[in-house]
């Protein structure tokens, strides 16, 4: 995955064909990622099995 700055200073990722425009960033004093990422699995463990999307 490439990050390339755009000419309106905004930034995107190329992976193969496709382009992701980045809209959104982490902020500098905000929770690691890590405890963000643990908090969606404890999360997703609770949900009902005919919630999650398998696909």
């Amino acid at each position: 995955m490439e990050q390339k700055p755009t000419p309106h200073d905004g930034q995107y990722f190329i992976m193969g064909n496709n382009k992701i425009i980045i809209s959104e960033h982490f902020r500098q004093d905000g929770k690691p990622l890590i405890s963000i990422l643990e908090k969606v699995i404890l999360d997703a463990g609770k949900m009902p099995e005919s919630r999650i999307n398998t696909a």
